[in-house]
């Protein structure tokens, strides 16, 4: 006696299973290109957003001086043929205490050649030994203007008494 059921069974059609394949595989990219585009677009906008001409010719120059009240006065410097529109200075001591509060960014429209002097209040009147500077520029877009730091552009310089 033969089972009814054994003979019947059929395979499906090399047809569908090809039309089956490339279902799969069109969905599968589909989820991977939707994924990797968050990811590259959040990247993107974790990156300082200095276009290359802004960084090959924005060059910022720092002097310090701790003074005799406790502060710390910091000259910036524009050495670059591009417009500096902001700056951004961490100063910080010996012990790598910072200071009670980090200076906010400072808009400043810094033309090449030109120099900026600002005098910070330091925590506890201790001055500063050394401090890191940031230049920034203004980007404009649809959206609107919009301040960035090139962090990628950092300088350092040592205090003097």
């Amino acid at each position: 006696m033969q089972k009814s059921g054994a003979k019947n069974k059929r395979g499906i059609s090399p047809l569908i299973a090809t039309v089956l394949i490339v279902g799969f595989v069109v969905v599968v990219g589909g989820l991977v290109t939707l994924f990797l585009t968050k990811q590259v677009k959040t990247a993107l906008e974790k990156q300082p957003d200095c276009g290359p001409s802004q960084i090959l010719n924005t060059e910022m120059g720092l002097r310090c001086v701790s003074t005799a009240d406790g502060n710390c006065e910091v000259t910036f410097i524009n050495n670059g043929r591009e417009n500096i529109d902001l700056t951004r200075v961490v100063i910080n001591h010996e012990n790598g205490e910072p200071p009670a509060e980090s200076p906010a960014p400072s808009f400043i429209n810094l033309k090449p050649g030109a120099e900026f002097t600002v005098k910070y209040k330091t925590k506890d009147d201790q001055g500063c030994d050394s401090v890191s500077g940031f230049p920034g520029i203004v980007v404009e877009s649809e959206r609107g203007a919009r301040a960035t730091l090139c962090t990628d552009l950092e300088t350092s310089a040592t205090c003097s008494a």
